[in-house]
């Protein structure tokens, strides 16, 4: 049987006296597959949590890099895959993923991004972590996360899988533009990822993104958007562009 290691961390916050964490891990058990799933959850050094069914990792560092680092250690599976502890995986991404997988070693994909509420905020084109599964042999070949960054330590990562030249397939939903002169016209960001040529984008047969991505202020992305932690971005940024050049998609 093909198996599939799920790496994430969390810090284990709720909404509504829910872990979101909880949440992420059913949208990875209702996908319709006949994976043996490997669920590898990494947490800050001194928490003690029972999630049922899963493995649970004690970072050496409150670190988010240091965190997933710690519980990739633990993989097993052919193929990996990684998820925010506050997204979900909607039905058909594993499929969607693996069916990409056969024309490439590394997928991506779109997100569907919504408010707190539930509403749709924005489709979001840029390669998040929450998308990505790939075969276990690019994740060792690449290595792990940078503990340099603060923050944007998946563009670093991504900066060096595409200095590695892995394959690489995106996923866009099944109205989207599938080709770089479309993207260009359309979806910019689309354009970006196509134009080196390294990546080829292919459509799922959903309407929507097979990946949904909350929107919220107290998330890290959220943070970084104003105040002190804008500052962290910027420096991290700036370092990532100094070592590649760009700041890598």
């Amino acid at each position: 049987m093909t198996t599939l290691s799920v790496v994430m961390a969390t810090r284990l916050e709720k909404s509504n006296g829910r872990l979101f964490v909880e949440r992420a891990i059913e949208s990875i058990r209702s996908q319709n597959t006949d994976l043996e799933l490997q669920i590898i959850i990494g947490v800050d050094p001194g928490v003690k949590t029972d999630l049922p069914g899963v493995e649970v990792v004690e970072s050496p560092r409150a670190n988010l890099s240091a965190a997933l680092n710690e519980a990739a250690k633990r993989i097993e599976g052919q193929f990996v895959a990684f998820l925010e502890d506050d997204d979900e995986w909607m039905p058909g991404h594993l499929g969607g993923s693996f069916g990409a997988l056969a024309h490439g070693d590394f997928v991506s994909g779109t997100q569907l991004v919504v408010n707190e509420d539930g509403q749709v905020h924005h489709i979001n084109d840029f390669p998040t972590p929450n998308t990505w599964v790939m075969r276990r042999e690019v994740w060792d070949k690449i290595g792990g996360f940078s503990e340099e960054f603060a923050v944007h330590q998946d563009h670093d990562w991504l900066g060096r899988l595409s200095m590695a030249g892995v394959s690489r397939m995106h996923l866009v939903e099944a109205s989207a533009p599938d080709n770089h002169e479309a993207a260009l016209l359309l979806r910019p960001w689309l354009a970006t990822l196509s134009e080196s040529g390294q990546i080829r984008l292919a459509r799922h047969n959903s309407p929507w993104p097979l990946v949904k991505r909350l929107r919220r202020s107290a998330s890290w992305t959220g943070q970084i958007r104003s105040g002190e932690q804008a500052a962290v971005s910027k420096d991290c940024y700036a370092r990532i562009q100094a070592k590649f050049g760009c700041v890598p998609w």
